[in-house]
């Protein structure tokens, strides 16, 4: 959006061990609620959910653990954490959709508990995320107006933001799908 003022938009995986291959993965809870926050962080307008029934196309496949709705029209264990997730998304929309994206800011150690050797052999290993989004080095900031410094063990990242009338809007995101993070923001006395 910040090249050509154009939203975009999230595609989020729900399920996996599609089109008869066991290594595409089937993202876990804490993988899904990354999945959805990273996007929100830089930017992302909206976010979409593939796929979010079980695909007519893919009936024959055995192997499918796909959707929200499985095969037979009944809701799958991932309905309950994207209806958790996207609540919480829902209670900050109002701010973010007018909300001007600045850049992101990022303190710790990436950790996230896959075995990146073994990841290297599953099939679209491209698409897992590895700590940074890949051609967005533009938009990494030191520091952001009055945030000064963002501290964390393991990485946080804070989105950037400003609102309507200029104001610092700030989305603090635990980057690790396995790891507990204490995130302290240090902002200048005018912040």
């Amino acid at each position: 959006q910040k090249k050509n003022g154009v939203p975009f938009w999230a595609f989020l995986q729900a399920g996996g061990q599609w089109e008869g291959s066991l290594s595409v993965r089937v993202p876990n809870y804490a993988e899904t609620s990354l999945d959805i926050g990273v996007p929100l962080l830089y930017g992302a307008k909206a976010i979409q959910i593939f796929p979010y029934c079980f695909p007519n196309d893919w009936i024959g496949d055995l192997n499918a653990d796909s959707g929200l709705i499985d095969v037979n029209g009944n809701k799958t264990e991932r309905f309950e954490w994207f209806k958790r997730l996207i609540t919480q998304v829902q209670a900050m929309a109002d701010t973010l959709l007018d909300a001007k994206f600045q850049g992101v800011i990022s303190a710790g150690r990436y950790e996230n508990g896959l075995d990146l050797e073994r990841m290297d052999k599953e099939l679209w290993n491209e698409c897992v995320f590895r700590g940074n989004l890949s051609n967005c080095e533009n938009q990494t900031l030191e520091k952001f107006r009055s945030l000064e410094k963002v501290e964390a063990e393991t990485q946080a990242l804070v989105g950037c933001f400003l609102g309507e009338n200029n104001e610092e809007i700030y989305f603090v995101l635990n980057n690790s799908t396995t790891e507990c993070v204490e995130v302290n923001c240090i902002f200048n006395a005018e912040g």
